[in-house]
């Protein structure tokens, strides 16, 4: 037997059928509260009896070390909610006081760690289910990170589409205004050319025109002096011949 941390009454300890058995101690009464205690109220006691056993173990090694034992299920017990509710649902109904406890050496090995047996199958189980949940989370998580990376490079896609449409519509535009520009150029080109041509032809007329006026200028000029030169000689030989007369 040995005490908890100073209190008067013998502690002792089995895995299957709970603590202090002999003085029939609840497991608030190991941890000294209340059995209303909050939980911060039995982290404090935790601590606080925790701190007197590590004083105690230099005196008594063995007996710090089962009482802590029991101060640690008493704590592992009370600090669950799932595993309180069940406690204090046993407690309601008279059964957390334990019979008389049978040496665990007595016992099958199995019969003396059954309850770390369904521990350990309830945590494998557990474990099995959290690495479920978390394959599927991450499935889900993947296959949606699938389904917006689809979607953007789906959007991009229809972007780079719209964008090389939009850019060919420009090129196709640009290409028809110059076009239209390079059409309009030649059109005012050829346009120059017929007004450039007509006004050749117009000045070629005119200056034909000034020639032939300035050839009948002269020949007027010629036939009028030659009229002229002739009458001055019927002048002359009339005078010759009028001399001859006399």
């Amino acid at each position: 037997m040995t005490y908890l941390a100073g209190k008067v009454g013998p502690l002792v300890y089995h895995p299957s059928r709970g603590i202090d058995v002999n003085t029939r101690k609840t497991l608030y009464q190991v941890l000294e509260v209340a059995q209303n205690a909050s939980p911060e109220t039995i982290d404090a006691a935790y601590r606080s009896i925790t701190a007197r056993l590590r004083e105690r173990q230099g005196r008594d090694a063995d007996g710090a070390a089962l009482a802590r034992t029991a101060v640690e299920e008493a704590y592992r017990t009370l600090s669950s909610d799932n595993l309180r509710k069940r406690y204090d649902t046993r407690l309601a109904f008279g059964g957390a006081y334990p019979n008389p406890v049978v040496e665990t050496e007595e016992r099958p090995w199995i019969a003396r760690n059954m309850p770390w047996l369904l521990i350990a199958v309830a945590a494998a189980a557990g474990a099995y289910g959290y690495h479920h949940h978390v394959q599927k989370e991450r499935a889900a998580a993947a296959a949606q990170l699938r389904e917006k990376e689809e979607l953007l490079a789906r959007q991009q896609a229809e972007s780079d589409e719209a964008a090389r449409r939009s850019r060919e519509a420009e090129e196709l535009r640009k290409r028809r205004i110059d076009d239209a520009r390079y059409q309009v150029w030649v059109d005012q080109t050829r346009r120059d050319a017929a007004a450039h041509s007509r006004r050749l032809e117009q000045d070629a007329a005119r200056d034909q025109r000034v020639e032939q006026m300035a050839r009948q200028r002269e020949e007027t000029e010629a036939r009028r002096r030659l009229e002229q030169e002739k009458q001055r000689l019927r002048q002359l030989e009339q005078q010759n011949y009028g001399h001859r007369g006399y």
